[in-house]
C-alpha cells in the first residue's frame, strides 16, 4: 500500500491531499450508516498525528456538514501534525472559528478522557499502517478507555494498535465494529487477532488507479486472499471425450492396522472431487479392509522385504497407474515409526509425479529438510496442521503465532515446497513467495478426519491438471465453504468428516 501510494502521488499526480479527503469522505459515509439516521446524537473522532489521524479530519469536517455534532478529539500537540494531516487539520480549525456543532479538543485541555463520554459513535483514528512497536501512553490510555465504552465503534484502515502485516496486538488495540479499510485489506486485518478485533471489515475505493494496485502485487512475494469466484474458475470442465486416465490417476498411500479410516476418507474425497481414477496402496494385512470399505476404489496391498516396505514391489504391482498417475498423496493413517518414515522417503524418490504429503508422511520428514529441497521442485505440497509445522520447523524461528504469513513463506522458500498451512485463516504459500489467505472456513473442521478429506480434494484437483499451488489454494478453500454451508443448518461441533464428502456434489454443481 505504501508502495501503491507513493507510485499514484509521484507518477500520476495525484495529490495526497486528495487521496486522504476521499479516505475519510468514506469513513464518514459509513460513519453515517451506523448513526441513528433520525436521532445521530454526537460522534466523537479519536485522532493521532499521522496520515490516519488526517483521514479522521476529514471524516469530522464532512459529517459536521452533513448536520452532525462532532467532537474531534487530538491526542498530539497540533505543532506535530505534518503534510496532509496538518492542511486538513488547519481547515477543520477555520470550521470550527466560524461555525458550532464541530469542537476540537486537545488531550492537554481536558482533565481526563471520561470527559468524552456520551458518544453516539467513536472513530478511531488513532494510529495507521506504519506501527510496528509497543503502544505507549498516551495513546496506549486512550485505547484503554475506548474498549470500555458501550457504544459502537468505527476504525479507521486497521485498529489502532494491530500490527497492519501480522494481526497481532501492539499490547493493546481498539476492538472495533467495522473497519474501514483503504484501497485493499490489509493482511494484519485477516490473521492473528486481526479477526477479533477489527469487526466487519470494508474496504473503500479512495482513488488509487487499478492498474497501480494490479503491478504493485504482480511480483514475487505477492499476498493474495482467495475468494470464491477465483476457486470457481479454477474448477476443471470434464470434456466430451474426457476418460479416466484423463483425469487421473491419483495414487493414495496410506493406512495402518490403528488407522485403516484416513486413506478411505482421502480416497473417496479425490474421488468425489472430480478424479476419474482414484487408487489406494496400504498395507498388505489391512488390505481387506479397505477393499471392503472401497467398493468402487481398487486397493493394491503394500508388501514387505523384511522389516521395510516393498517400494519397488509396489511400483511394479501399481504397473500403469504410477506410470501414468498424475497426483500422488502419502501419509494418512500411515503411522509415525521407522519404517514408515523410510517408506516415505523411499517413495518420495521414486516419485515425478506432483505429490501431496499429509499426516504422518509430513511426520516422516522432520529433519529432512535438504531431502526435500533437493527433490521437490515445488511440486510437493505440504498440508500441516500448527502442530505438525513446529514440529517440522523445530528450528524454532518460523512461529506461527508471531505470523502465519511469515512462517509459512519463509518455509515454502527454504523447503522448496507448496505450504498449506491449516488454521483460521488457513495460508498458502509458494517457494516465489507468494501467498494466499483463504476466506472460508469454521471451527467446524475441528474434527478428526477432515484434514483426510483435504488432502484428498488437492490430490485430486492436481490430477485433473490444476498446478500444485492452484490445487492447494482451491482445496483449502472448497473444505471450509463445505464446513461454512454445514454450519448453517447444523451445530458446528456436530460435523463429521463425512459429512464434508456428501457436500462435495452439491458444491461442484453449484459453486457460486
Amino acid at each position: 500500500m505504501r508502495e501503491a501510494d507513493r507510485r499514484a502521488i509521484e507518477e500520476l499526480g495525484i495529490p495526497g491531499f486528495t487521496l486522504m479527503e476521499v479516505a475519510g469522505r468514506a469513513v464518514a459515509e459509513e460513519a453515517m450508516f451506523m448513526l441513528d439516521e433520525e436521532d445521530p446524537g454526537i460522534t466523537i473522532c479519536l485522532c493521532g498525528k499521522g496520515n490516519n489521524g488526517g483521514d479522521g479530519f476529514v471524516a469530522a469536517r464532512v459529517l459536521h456538514q452533513a448536520g452532525i455534532d462532532v467532537d474531534v478529539y487530538l491526542t498530539s500537540d497540533p505543532e506535530n501534525l505534518v503534510g496532509n494531516a496538518k492542511a486538513h487539520f488547519d481547515l477543520l480549525e477555520q470550521i470550527v472559528a466560524k461555525e458550532d456543532g464541530l469542537r476540537i479538543l486537545r488531550s492537554d485541555e481536558l482533565d481526563s478522557l471520561d470527559s468524552l463520554s456520551g458518544g453516539d459513535l467513536y472513530i478511531d483514528a488513532l494510529l495507521g499502517t506504519g506501527i510496528s512497536n509497543q503502544i505507549r501512553e498516551p495513546v496506549a490510555g486512550v485505547i484503554d478507555w475506548l474498549n470500555q465504552q458501550t457504544v459502537p465503534v468505527l476504525a479507521v484502515d486497521l485498529p489502532s494498535g494491530l500490527d497492519a502485516d501480522t494481526g497481532r496486538v501492539l499490547g493493546t488495540a481498539v476492538r472495533a465494529d467495522v473497519t474501514i479499510t483503504m484501497a485493499a485489506i490489509k493482511s494484519g486485518l485477516l490473521v492473528g487477532d486481526g479477526p477479533d478485533y477489527a469487526g466487519a471489515v470494508l474496504v473503500a475505493e479512495i482513488g488509487i488507479p487499478h492498474h497501480i494496485l494490479d503491478e504493485v502485487s504482480t511480483d514475487d512475494g505477492r499476498m493474495r486472499l482467495c475468494q470464491r469466484e477465483y476457486v470457481t474458475a479454477l474448477l476443471p470442465a470434464r470434456a466430451r471425450k474426457a476418460h479416466k486416465y484423463a483425469t487421473g490417476p491419483t495414487i493414495v498411500i496410506g493406512g495402518s492396522e490403528n488407522f485403516t479410516g484416513a486413506p478411505v476418507l482421502a480416497a473417496t474425497a479425490a474421488a468425489r472431487i472430480g478424479s476419474g481414477y482414484v487408487g489406494v496402496v496400504c498395507p498388505d494385512e489391512i488390505a481387506p479392509i479397505l477393499s471392503e470399505k472401497l467398493t468402487e476404489i481398487p486397493v493394491a496391498p503394500l508388501r514387505r522385504n523384511g522389516a521395510n516396505w516393498n517400494v519397488e514391489q509396489m511400483i511394479s504391482d501399481l504397473g500403469n497407474r504410477w506410470v501414468k498417475a498424475k497426483s500422488l498423496l502419502i501419509g494418512p493413517g500411515l503411522g509415525r515409526n521407522p519404517v514408515a518414515k523410510e517408506l516415505v522417503v523411499e517413495v518420495l524418490k521414486q516419485a515425478s509425479m506432483p505429490v501431496v504429503i499429509d499426516a504422518d508422511g509430513l511426520f516422516a520428514l522432520i529433519g529432512e529438510k535438504e531431502f526435500v529441497r533437493s527433490n521437490a521442485h515445488g511440486k510437493w505440497i505440504f498440508t500441516p496442521h500448527s502442530g505438525e509445522f513446529e514440529l517440522l520447523s523445530k528450528n524454532g524461528d518460523r512461529s506461527i503465532n508471531e505470523s502465519p504469513i511469515r512462517a509459512a513463506r519463509a518455509f515454502a522458500t527454504e523447503w522448496n515446497v507448496i505450504v498449506l498451512l491449516k488454521g483460521m485463516p488457513s495460508v498458502t504459500a509458494a517457494p516465489n513467495g507468494d501467498v494466499i489467505i483463504n476466506d472460508t472456513g469454521n471451527p467446524a473442521a475441528a474434527t478428526a478426519g477432515s484434514g483426510d478429506v483435504l488432502s484428498g480434494m488437492v490430490a485430486g484437483l492436481l490430477a485433473q491438471g490444476l498446478s500444485p499451488l492452484e490445487a492447494a489454494t482451491a482445496g483449502i478453500h472448497i473444505g471450509g465453504a463445505l464446513a461454512d454451508k454445514y454450519a448453517l443448518e447444523h451445530s458446528m461441533s456436530s460435523m463429521m468428516a463425512g459429512d464434508l464428502l456428501a457436500m462435495i456434489p452439491d458444491f461442484l454443481t453449484h459453486p457460486d
